[in-house]
């Protein structure tokens, strides 16, 4: 090898003059331990060659760069880089996610945060051994930047609000036939219910007063109709507001004949304890009145108070999540009969059609529930049950519109999930005048 080195110089040397015009004027020998950082040129025609001056911009220097053609030439391995080190650095590209986790979170802070150690080279870092190792303080690192930048976008999103926000009132976010809305609004609405198949009606004297008591004499068998056609009020001011509701009942009781009249009055107050664009969040409380004859079974006989905390929820611009936990205190009632329970709710809100803010409408899914807690019921055959331990849940669809920003319509049905339950099935309409 050594006795050929001479006649490789001699031709490298002629090979240099024949291409001279496409090498740049540097010195085209190679010494030892140097590399040229100089590329050729591309090949051009006599008539095409660019002028130094006014370069083709084709083929500018940026294309042939010298980042392309480092003086270090191909990667150079050191002797004491072991076998590990070397399998770490290729586990860096093998765990993107972890790589653009820290990768954004450092750009995002416009470098005001420390470097991610998969962008450092080997000899930087200080973490060593395996690849299991450094896998794992990559995890908790991704697991760190990761919790912090949801931690920054929950707080953006739940506590700053936009300067130019406006709270304002949406069919979107009232949606619900049966859970309520959380922003405090100036409207009247007439609804109808009628619902058919109720069993157990003085089941902890939510519906009912006990039977024999203060409730209807009899129990109905196999079970009642109901209709209630019901008014309700409500005056805002900025984010609280009052309502009153009078319902008018109307039973259907098989042998038991038919009973009509007003129902128990309720009264209640909404206060918007948060309001962004992102998220309502609304303590309602209501208090019922014993107005109505329990005896006819059109009220329960007693007081009763429910406190709740409503909660509104953006998903997209086209979606809205309501819901709801209430719990409904009895007061007066039989000691034996009268129970607690937890009235709770989701509501799935979607605009369907908008020709504008004014004229809109809506589909809406409702998933709700009654879980007592304490109390009794009669049953037609065992007689006094516990009423505790048991859920009544339905599961049903509703839809609105809106005209011209004040008259809203709307039509929804729940359907029992539940062996056990008030009606089979409960259907709603009503219609609601905006001012």
């Amino acid at each position: 090898m050594r006795r050929n080195l001479p006649s490789r110089l001699i031709l490298a040397s002629l090979a240099s003059f024949w291409v001279g015009g496409l090498i740049a004027d540097e010195p085209d020998a190679v010494s030892s331990g140097e590399r040229s950082t100089r590329t050729t040129r591309p090949e051009f025609p006599d008539s095409e060659f660019p002028d130094p001056e006014f370069p083709d911009p084709e083929f500018s220097d940026s294309e042939f760069s010298d980042s392309e053609f480092s003086d270090s030439g191909p990667e150079e391995v050191r002797l004491d880089d072991t076998e590990s080190e070397r399998e770490s650095a290729v586990s860096d590209s093998s765990v993107g996610f972890i790589f653009d986790d820290e990768l954004l979170q450092f750009c995002d802070s416009g470098g005001m945060v420390e470097q991610p150690e998969s962008m450092m080279p080997l000899h930087e870092r200080t973490s060593e051994g395996s690849h299991g190792a450094l896998s794992s303080k990559h995890s908790r690192k991704s697991w760190g930047a990761w919790s912090g930048r949801f931690y920054d976008a929950l707080t953006a999103a739940l506590c700053e609000c936009d300067a130019c926000y406006q709270p304002q009132w949406r069919l979107l976010e009232s949606a619900s036939f049966w859970v309520d809305s959380a922003r405090p609004q100036n409207r009247t609405r007439v609804r109808w219910d009628y619902g058919p198949g109720m069993i157990f009606p003085d089941r902890a004297e939510y519906f009912w007063a006990r039977v024999g008591s203060r409730g209807p004499a009899t129990v109905p068998t196999p079970d009642l109709d109901y209709h209630e056609l019901s008014q309700y009020i409500e005056t805002a001011h900025g984010g609280f507001s009052a309502f009153f509701v009078m319902p008018y009942r109307s039973l259907y009781m098989r042998d038991a004949g038919h009973a009509a009249g007003f129902g128990d009055i309720q009264i209640g107050t909404k206060s918007l304890l948060h309001d962004t664009p992102l998220v309502q969040v609304t303590l309602q409380m209501t208090t019922t009145i014993p107005s109505a004859n329990s005896r006819k079974g059109l009220g329960t006989g007693h007081v009763s108070l429910e406190p709740a905390l409503l909660v509104g929820l953006a998903l997209t611009e086209r979606d809205f999540l309501q819901a709801q936990a209430a719990e409904w205190i009895p007061l007066g009632g039989d000691s034996d009969y009268q129970g607690a329970l937890l009235r709770w709710g989701v509501a799935w809100n979607r605009t369907v059609w908008q020709r504008d803010r004014d004229n809109t409408m809506t589909a809406n899914l409702d998933l709700v529930g009654w879980s007592f807690q304490d109390g009794a019921y009669t049953d037609p055959v065992l007689g006094q049950q516990r009423a505790n331990d048991e859920s009544y849940v339905y599961l049903g669809p509703g839809s609105r519109m809106l005209l011209c920003g004040r008259f809203e319509f709307g039509a929804g049905a729940i359907f029992a999930l539940t062996d056990n339950h008030f009606a089979r099935h409960v259907f709603r309409s009503d219609l609601t005048i905006r001012y």
